[in-house]
């Protein structure tokens, strides 16, 4: 039958005209989340109520600075109104000005995609080029105004102290000497508040812009990335992307016009000192040569430390993310060892290179800060030896030319060079992401049928459909064609989650081959099959999710998609569902009905307005399959593809949904439903059983009987025989969450410290990085450093003095290289002596910086490591409250950007900050020595200093603060987005969750933004209060030389004053900022602490060791056991006294919210538990957690698998023998199927175990449990997601391997605790019944026997036969 057979749409289904650009996609109008928007697959659009018109509407007004006049800009006046408020009192994030419209994410992120659109098509696209056209207009023109007045006006303040010091030597009159002061101020003035502008529109365009553009183009692709690229990509590297990457192009934006800049200043300092000089200044400019050399070496080395340390911190974080969102695995299988050793050792390997990385910038700030000292003693003594004279007046016009020279070559321009070569690596691996395939047009979307033949893709070609090979009853799709339309089309698919063939890239590779299928409107279609058979592989190709190697797969557009392990996010009941779009009162409770959450609502005291709290933490397991269920059935899609979302709820639940809902709501729809559950196959249209990918036939339900496969056998056998043990029944129960039986509703806050951060915060901070006896000594090197470099300093200015009044003709001397004033008594040393001592004193003052720099730096990294470690093991050890009350992004938010700030950025603030800070003290100390007079300025420049500092420091420090906060969210939304790709995808909703990222990262960049602008205000104050400093000495250097002979002061000294005025007025305000900012960074030091010193879980005073063998026989007692999640929480178990007889199978039932989970938890102490607990008469009160946790055993309901081999997941501490992994796995089904595995047992599991499905992970945690062979067992409905052959298997496995130990199962399912020795039924934390089921079965109003009525006559039936041929002569 030829491909092009009528198959049109249903009437009124979606039609597309293609895909969408980039750009059209982003600019097409969005709505939140919140459910009351409406947007649909077809049309892409939305509309929002006026609540969230008024909420965009304030993302996009005009920013206070754009609306500000020219005054106010250049003063920052517009800011101060927040500085002044927060000096006043704490600010909140409401107080924060708002941002321009360009700004906002969704505006940046736009006009970023268009461009790279552009890119893309060019076949060699560059983001670096990409990002220039971005910012370029908007930050190059400003900049070339701004920077090039800022700088000619530093190059003109030389040229007039220069006038200055010739009225020292008597060249220049006094009137003229006042004038050039009185414009050495102003000059001053001017440069300082033309350099702040430019430097915040390099901060706004460059920095903010850039990084809110990236971290937006980030989250969109990751909301169409490709499934094979996504099994080789993990959160921690994208958020590595998101917290450090972008973060590289915020700190380059400062220092990145002094790349070219710095180029123009080296030519014109060469021609300024070429004039001055002559030839004598090329030996300087050798010295700037060999510099530059060491720098183009030094950018090469940062490049290469900057791939390391990135690809390191992926892998943490990668570690990090997989513990945060397994913790309570990890617990209870006291795994928290061997993830620590882990995590540990690649920090340790991530230290080393940030170790390396500061040690070489250590050696930048030496050459830095020495640099100008070294290229003037080329200079003079070249000048000096050439037979020329040093006077004071071209002595410190030189070393003011070359101090303008330091700053923006030496300094700026070394950190530019070194950053632009981290942002390099950055930018590099950001396009890589970016470049990452999206899926590809494997299903095309169907508007007016499937295609005809000859449709060109190199992904999938159209071929005649194949159909089965002919079988008694199999379905023939053909028959049907004319007289239905269809929804779904599949011919001869072959697929997998790679496109590459190579044998590495085989693992795992979930493959479909010739698989064939049709799916008709208004048709209930069900495939089943064993684990690994390839269910959920057949949805992924419908969905476009698998790469279709051959075959052709079509499918309407419009489809709905229920996973198998629901994705939820964080927010209402009500936003899950509606999933932003229009909301429909009707259609909704018609859902909630269909879907059995109407009740569940009813018993919540929010109603549909409860928050699920980050992964659906607190709600229960089968609540979060009807949710995600209900999410898909409220689409009202054409096409319905479930993945087994039965196995999650309980029998009555599960026909009910089925009845109501399946065949029901979605009657008149195309369903393609994943089952395990055999008893619902009678009502499929159609069956098709899959194995091993591949299809084994289409059937009908009778035809399957007759098919003699494994599965028509056992069906056959199920409707002849009348053992129920071989029907799935199910208790009227859910597995309920940690939280989910008593649950806080209100979402908990993030900790917040309030104030300065405290001296003995600085203090523990330091400590951390070295002993008080290493501080010590380094404070004193601190010290003698400054006062070595001064003392250089005034030795030539008394040689340039000396030179000044000592003239060759006077002094009588004919010999140049040797001329001094000795012979006429005024100058006792001769050149070569001058030379000799200040020599001796540069080298000294090298060899203290460079110690200085490598000891401050060490103690730096060293607090870095330790305080990580430090937070690292307080982690580790905290109770599972604190996981399921803070989001993962709020934890990964410190272990990522937190200890970037720690590694990076905070050791370089606070370093300079220290060594300016003495610096600044040495030179202040000096200018007062010199001019006694400078001191009557001191007391109120000091007061305005610390007046203005105080300002500031009060309203930054809470604006970096609330800038931490928002960005935990942002965080959170990655690794949300992520797990959720294919529902996000599947629902059409990636412009629903773009939009909720481009609002949480607006929210971040509102306190960004204030942030970066509160430090151009302080910085233009300090300026201002410098220029005032700057005429007072400056004048008073005047008229002090006028009464020179009082003060018996010579040029050089006078000229050395006036020099270090200059830098002084620099250094001042230079210092003052960076205290502030190191009083901003040290908030993320605070944060780190104070998730170091979290409380850890509670631990006996005088823990009890018990023996070795312990426990010997697995006798369980319970006296009077409360247990409770949280202290303002009621307890979820009352006063429960029991007793559990060694080797026992004790089932466990009953309803939601009960207590069941808390039993279990009780017992593994997750939470206080009051009472007695003791096991073999061993209070496990008394006992180490660790010690206890480890002889307990545990199969959980949510499989959890971590980044690494299969052999590490299955035994982490390497305790046993390949024989004894080969063994477990295949007592659980799964040795066949790793020993086809390229590598076996050390195969590759990706993170969460992506690569791996659902059942199968299930398996791997059941082979874990197999392992231990401990004695008392629990399982926690541990076979949900697998076949009943598989189940059948496994817990004949189990009653044969743990026969003789105690087994506890949490029963989702009747038929697995039926014929358990006693069944304990719980109802609102009591124990309500326990005893054998027989017993509980002959009390007709009892609690087990109700639950058994309710399953129906015949299934009930069938249980009370299975309790009387378990136990022959009982009447049940």
């Amino acid at each position: 039958m030829d491909v092009s057979v009528d198959c049109g749409i249903a009437d009124g289904g979606p039609t597309s005209d293609g895909p969408e650009s980039a750009s059209e996609q982003t600019s097409a109008a969005v709505t939140t989340l919140a459910g009351d928007g409406s947007r649909s697959r077809k049309h892409r659009t939305t509309t929002t109520t006026d609540t969230e018109m008024d909420k965009q509407s304030s993302t996009t007004t005009v920013a206070a600075v754009d609306s500000a006049s020219f005054i106010s800009r250049m003063l920052f006046l517009w800011i101060s109104p927040l500085i002044t408020l927060g000096s006043k009192r704490t600010l909140e994030q409401s107080d924060l000005l708002p941002m321009g419209s360009n700004d906002t994410a969704e505006g940046l992120c736009r006009r970023l995609d268009v461009i790279w659109s552009k890119e893309l098509k060019t076949g060699d696209p560059s983001l670096l080029r990409a990002c220039c056209y971005l910012v370029g207009r908007a930050y190059f023109i400003p900049n070339t105004i701004w920077c090039g007045l800022s700088y000619s006006l530093a190059f003109a303040q030389p040229f007039l102290m220069a006038k200055i010091i010739d009225y020292f030597n008597g060249d220049t009159s006094r009137v003229d000497a006042y004038i050039y002061a009185s414009a050495f101020v102003v000059v001053s003035v001017i440069r300082a508040m033309v350099y702040h502008c430019g430097t915040f529109v390099g901060d706004r365009e460059i920095g903010m812009h850039l990084r809110v553009a990236l971290s937006s183009l980030i989250h969109k692709k990751v909301l169409h990335i490709n499934n094979s690229a996504l099994l080789k990509l993990t959160t921690g590297h994208i958020v590595n992307l998101v917290s450090t990457d972008v973060q590289r192009l915020d700190e380059l934006s400062t220092w990145l016009s002094s790349l070219w800049w710095g180029i123009l200043i080296f030519i014109a300092t060469f021609v300024v000192l070429w004039w001055q000089l002559g030839v004598s200044c090329l030996a300087g400019f050798a010295v700037v040569i060999l510099n530059l050399m060491f720098q183009v070496f030094s950018s090469r080395m940062m490049k290469h430390f900057r791939v390391k340390v990135a690809a390191l911190t992926d892998k943490r974080i990668r570690f990090m993310n997989e513990v945060i969102t397994g913790m309570q695995l990890i617990k209870m299988y006291v795994w928290e060892a061997p993830f620590s050793k882990i995590i540990t050792q690649v920090r340790k390997e991530e230290h080393a290179y940030v170790r390396k990385r500061q040690y070489l910038w250590g050696l930048n700030s030496v050459i830095s800060e020495i640099g100008v000292h070294l290229i003037i003693f080329a200079m003079f003594t070249t000048y000096i030896y050439l037979g020329n004279v040093l006077t004071a007046g071209k002595a410190f016009f030189t070393l003011s030319i070359l101090q303008v020279f330091r700053s923006q070559v030496l300094h700026n321009q070394i950190l530019g060079f070194n950053l632009a070569s981290e942002s390099k690596v950055a930018i590099e691996r950001i396009q890589k992401f970016l470049l990452t395939a999206e899926p590809a047009q494997s299903r095309k979307p169907k508007p007016k049928g499937i295609p005809a033949q000859g449709v060109d893709n190199k992904l999938f070609s159209v071929r005649r459909l194949a159909q089965p090979s002919p079988r008694g009853g199999v379905v023939d799709d053909s028959r049907t064609s004319d007289r239905k339309q269809c929804s779904v089309r599949l011919s001869n698919v072959t697929a997998s989650w790679t496109e590459s063939s190579s044998n590495e890239d085989k693992e795992y590779k979930f493959l479909l081959q010739d698989i064939s299928l049709t799916v008709y409107k208004g048709e209930l279609t069900m495939a089943v099959g064993s684990v690994g058979s390839g269910k959920t592989s057949l949805l992924m190709a419908v969905l476009g999710e698998l790469n279709i190697t051959e075959g052709y797969c079509a499918a309407d557009e419009d489809i709905g998609y229920a996973a198998q392990l629901a994705w939820v996010y964080a927010g209402t009941i009500r936003e899950n569902i509606v999933f932003g779009r229009k909301f429909d009162a009707e259609r909704y409770n018609t859902v909630l009905s269909a879907c059995c959450l109407d009740k569940d609502l009813e018993n919540m005291p929010h109603g549909d307005q409860t928050l699920v709290g980050e992964h659906g933490v607190k709600i229960s397991g089968g609540q979060k399959a009807r949710l995600g269920l209900a999410r898909a059935v409220y689409q009202d899609a054409a096409i319905y593809l479930l993945d087994d979302p039965l196995s999650a709820v309980d029998a009555e639940v599960g026909r009910h949904i089925f009845e109501q809902c399946i065949c029901g709501l979605l009657k008149d729809k195309a369903v393609l439903l994943i089952t395990h559950q055999e008893q619902f196959l009678s009502s499929a249209d159609k069956i098709m059983v899959l194995e091993h990918g591949k299809s084994l036939g289409i059937f009908t339900y009778e035809a399957l009987l007759q098919s003699g496969l494994d599965l028509g056998k056992r069906l056959s056998k199920v409707e002849d025989d009348t053992d129920p043990v071989r029907r799935r029944a199910h208790v009227n129960d859910e597995l309920t969450s940690l939280l989910g039986e008593a649950v806080d509703e209100h979402e908990v806050e993030e900790d917040r410290s309030i104030g300065a951060v405290t001296w003995r915060h600085y203090w523990r901070y330091l400590r951390a990085g070295a002993s008080t006896l290493v501080l010590i000594g380094a404070g004193i090197v601190f010290i003698a450093t400054p006062a070595s470099i001064i003392t250089a300093d005034w030795w030539l200015a008394s040689w340039t003095a000396a030179n000044s009044n000592v003239t060759m003709e006077t002094a009588g001397c004919t010999d140049p290289l040797n001329c001094s004033a000795a012979n006429s008594g005024q100058n006792p040393l001769s050149n070569d002596d001058f030379v000799a001592v200040w020599g001796g004193l540069l080298i000294l003052s090298t060899l203290l910086l460079l110690f200085r720099s490598i000891i401050l730096r060490q103690i730096f990294v060293m607090s870095s490591k330790k305080l990580h470690d430090l937070m690292l093991g307080a982690i580790l050890k905290a109770p599972m409250l604190f996981f399921n009350s803070n989001p993962s992004g709020r934890i990964l938010n410190r272990f990522a950007k937190d200890i970037n700030l720690l590694d990076i950025l905070l050791p370089f603030v606070f370093y300079e900050f220290i060594a300016w800070f003495l610096m600044m003290v040495g030179f202040a100390a000096f200018i007062s020595y010199t001019n006694p007079w400078t001191l009557l300025t001191v007391p109120p420049m000091a007061i305005a200093f610390i007046v203005i500092r105080r300002k500031y420091t009060k309203s930054s420090r809470e604006m970096k603060r609330l800038e931490a906060i928002a960005r935990s969210p942002v965080f959170s939304q990655f690794s949300s987005s992520l797990q959720g790709l294919t529902t996000i995808r599947a629902a059409g909703a990636q412009d629903q969750l773009q939009t909720k990222f481009n609002n949480l990262l607006d929210a971040h960049t509102r306190g960004w933004l204030c942030y970066l602008a509160a430090i151009r205000w302080l910085a233009s104050r300090l300026e201002l209060m410098g220029a005032i400093y700057l005429t007072a000495t400056t004048f008073a250097a005047l008229l002090v030389f006028d009464f020179g002979d009082v003060l018996n002061l010579d040029a050089g000294t006078l000229g050395l004053s006036i020099t270090y005025q200059i830098s002084l007025y620099g250094y001042i305000q230079w210092v003052v900022r960076m205290s502030a900012d190191v009083e901003d960074l040290m908030t993320s030091s605070e944060r780190v602490i104070t998730y170091g010193k979290l409380e850890p879980e509670v631990q006996p005073p005088l823990p009890v060791q018990p023996p070795d063998d312990w426990p010997q026989r697995g006798q369980i007692t319970g006296v009077d056991m409360s247990f409770t999640y949280s202290p303002t929480l009621p307890n979820a178990l009352k006063n429960l006294n029991f007793v559990i007889q060694p080797g026992e199978k004790i089932g466990i039932v009953g309803r939601t919210g009960a207590g069941k989970s808390s039993f279990i938890n009780a017992l593994f102490r997750l939470a206080p538990t009051s009472g007695k607990v003791m096991i073999d008469g061993v209070e496990l009160g008394n006992m180490l957690l660790s010690t206890m946790r480890q002889k307990l055993s545990i199969i959980p309901q949510n499989p959890v698998l971590y980044s690494g081999t299969l052999r590490y997941n299955l035994d982490p501490f390497s305790r046993y023998p390949n024989a004894y992994l080969w063994n477990a796995l295949e007592m659980v089904e799964l040795k066949r199927y790793v020993s086809q595995l390229n590598k076996g047992l050390e195969a590759e599991i990706t993170e969460h175990g992506s690569n791996l499905s659902v059942g199968q992970r299930q398996l791997i945690c059941l082979a874990r449990a197999l392992l231990n062979r401990n004695k008392i067992l629990m399982i926690d409905e541990a076979t949900a997601n697998v076949d009943s052959r598989t189940d059948s298997i496994i817990q004949q496995t189990l009653r044969t391997h743990f026969k003789d130990c105690t087994v506890i199962t949490i029963a989702h399912r009747l038929h697995t605790i039926i014929d358990s020795d006693r069944i304990m039924v719980i109802d609102s934390g009591r124990i309500k019944e326990f005893d054998e089921p027989f017993l509980l079965l002959q009390n007709r109003r009892g609690a087990l026997a109700e639950m058994v009525q309710s399953l129906g006559e015949k299934e009930g039936e069938q249980l009370r036969q299975t309790c009387q041929h378990l136990w022959p002569g009982t009447a049940v």
